[in-house]
């Protein structure tokens, strides 16, 4: 731990690509919460691995602009002797240096498709996060989200996902809402498939249907390319 108030103010800056990989994909994924230990390990694995790439893309700069960069040896050597008549130089590139690893960071938070692509053939198949969210985002990009709903009462109701609670614990205390067009079908009615169309009914002139995961005793989601009609949906 720096035992200096510079060396602090370096170790901070040095973590913080960690911290805004942390923010970007927490603002992108519900993350389960983890202990100090672990949380800070995280950053600190991302921050050194960001760190070496772009200290490696200085390090190329410096071999074809020898004269327009930092001479890191001379800085080691003589110290202040040689960093106090270039103080705004050496901040410049250092701040360059830590924009260029924050900017990594951001990127790999994002988790563009190829990373998704290579880790999907690296990682395990457990997902240490809501089932909701897997299922939900899991489908083509721009396709609707449609799910149906089978409730402990003994009836059903389906409608297009507007929203859902992101929350990562798997609680009865969550919610989703359904958005129109919205169909239901009342606790009693017949369930054999050749009354399909008698037991499915329209929910007209409801635009929302607010669904509490303790009511949910079965969930059916499907991706549509197109929001479904009245007369297909259930």
């Amino acid at each position: 731990m720096p035992t200096t108030l510079g060396g602090f103010l370096i170790f901070v800056l040095l973590l913080v690509p960690g911290f805004i990989h942390y923010v970007q994909r927490r603002s992108q994924v519900p993350q389960r919460s983890l202990s100090p230990l672990v949380e800070t390990a995280t950053l600190a694995t991302v921050s050194v691995a960001t760190n070496a790439v772009a200290i490696s893309a200085f390090g190329v700069a410096r071999i074809f602009l020898p004269a327009h960069s930092p001479d890191i040896g001379r800085l080691l050597i003589e110290g202040t002797g040689y960093a106090a008549p270039r103080l705004g130089y050496l901040l410049l590139w250092g701040g360059a240096v830590l924009a260029f690893s924050s900017a990594l960071a951001l990127a790999l938070g994002m988790r563009p498709k190829w990373l998704r692509a290579v880790s999907t053939r690296f990682a395990p198949a457990i997902v240490d996060v809501s089932a909701w969210y897997h299922v939900f985002e899991e489908g083509p990009a721009d396709n609707f989200v449609y799910v149906g709903c089978d409730l402990q009462d003994g009836s059903y109701v389906g409608g297009l996902l507007e929203w859902y609670s992101t929350a990562v614990e798997e609680t009865a205390d969550r919610d989703l809402c359904l958005a129109e067009p919205l169909t239901f079908r009342p606790v009693g009615e017949s369930e054999e498939p050749e009354a399909e169309q008698s037991r499915i009914q329209d929910l007209e002139g409801v635009s929302r249907v607010v669904v509490s995961a303790r009511d949910v005793a079965r969930m059916y989601v499907s991706y549509l390319r197109k929001p479904p009609t009245v007369d297909t949906a259930g």
